[in-house]
């Protein structure tokens, strides 16, 4: 070029690697994939401490907690423990451990329901008179026996939109990593 400069810059190399570095990371989520089990597992502890949704929005206090204090789903925190991150090279979940107490009634306190006493043959007792006294089936519970319980919903596992940004930079991040980058800004 006559009268003028001429620059060239050679990024070969660099960008070579930074590729390949991607290609990489795409092959192998399984860092980030780890990365979100256990942000889910933090989201899950923060919901008990808060004792609201993945929205903000707070449980309906139970009615143990109305009559005698402390914490709604917290009474033995076997639930709170059981809760697990799992990942793979496919996949990243959380949530309560498949087997255990806390794994039965683990989904009727994330989206609520009925629970309702078997059914069965009513059953006769003796009375103090010497009648006869023919029983239903019932729940035990707290407050006497039940024919049904109404549990509503405390949704302990889920993402806010907060935390749905988390899990995106956390797959961000993988990949920055991978092509040599330097750190992300949020």
């Amino acid at each position: 070029m006559v009268g003028g400069l001429n620059l060239s810059v050679e990024l070969q190399d660099q960008l070579s690697a930074g590729l390949k570095g991607l290609e990489g990371a795409a092959l192998n989520m399984t860092p980030a994939w780890a990365g979100i089990a256990n942000y889910l597992v933090e989201e899950a502890e923060e919901r008990f401490r808060t004792e609201t949704d993945p929205a903000g929005v707070p449980w309906k206090p139970s009615r143990r907690v109305l009559d005698e204090g402390g914490q709604t789903l917290s009474l033995s925190g076997d639930l709170r423990r059981s809760i697990k991150p799992d990942w793979g090279s496919d996949f990243a979940s959380a949530g309560p451990e498949a087997s255990g107490g806390a794994a039965e009634y683990a989904e009727i306190h994330q989206r609520g329901g009925i629970i309702r006493a078997r059914p069965g043959v009513a059953r006769s007792k003796a009375g103090h008179d010497g009648s006869t006294h023919f029983t239903a089936r019932a729940l035990n519970t707290p407050f006497g026996p039940r024919q049904s319980v109404t549990i509503p919903a405390r949704p302990y596992m889920g993402l806010s939109a907060e935390g749905v940004d988390e899990v995106l930079f956390i797959i961000a991040e993988h990949h920055q990593r991978a092509a040599g980058g330097g750190e992300i800004v949020r």
